[in-house]
């Protein structure tokens, strides 16, 4: 089982090393048919091609028929949603909870700056909003989108330093609320976190 293992990561390896060309090739002789439903997604998978692939031989007819009726072909389903992400919509196929961290450098910046002009504003550094614009040569209307980004709850702050906030939140999505509550429950709440 251990040895299996090792091929497989090493397949693995190989697959996101390749170049397009070799990915789509492995993708065309190892998988059938992918389906997409709006609560999940299915992967039916040739496992001959696999076990060729993997340097086995022949699957045994136990291991080809599990997950489907077909023998040699395996199927994977998986629980799936979709989230919008700015203009383009990402489909989430792991729980968001056991999801990678993906720390956004652009959103980490606009909450950085955030934070940063407001402590300008509450040291006493810069008077007001106008003051600041002055001083850096930024427009109002950006200082006023960024500035209460300044006021994120610290988990908020956290969670995103982490990479683990919601995929759909986004640096143009989070410069683009309205109005900012304070409480940060309610921040939560309107940013998807809880």
């Amino acid at each position: 089982m251990k040895g299996e293992l090792v091929e497989a990561s090493r397949l693995g390896n190989r697959i996101l090393e390749a170049g397009p060309d070799e990915q789509r090739t492995f993708l065309l002789e190892v998988v059938e048919r992918i389906a997409v439903r709006q609560d999940s997604i299915s992967i039916i998978l040739h496992t001959q091609s696999l076990h060729t692939m993997l340097g086995h031989g022949a699957p045994d007819k136990a291991e080809a028929v599990i997950g489907t009726q077909d023998p040699g072909k395996f199927q994977l389903d998986l629980p799936a949603t979709f989230k919008r992400r700015g203009i383009e919509m990402k489909l989430i196929i792991t729980d968001e909870r056991e999801r990678p961290a993906a720390p956004d450098p652009h959103l980490i910046a606009a909450v950085a700056q955030g934070r940063y002009w407001y402590a300008l504003i509450k040291g006493g550094d810069v008077r007001s909003v106008r003051d600041l614009a002055k001083r850096i040569g930024v427009n109002q209307g950006d200082i006023s989108r960024i500035l209460p980004l300044g006021l994120l709850a610290p988990d908020i702050v956290e969670a995103i330093l982490a990479g683990r906030q919601p995929i759909e939140l986004t640096a143009r999505r989070l410069k683009r609320i309205g109005d900012l509550p304070v409480s940060w429950a309610e921040q939560s709440r309107i940013l998807g976190f809880a």
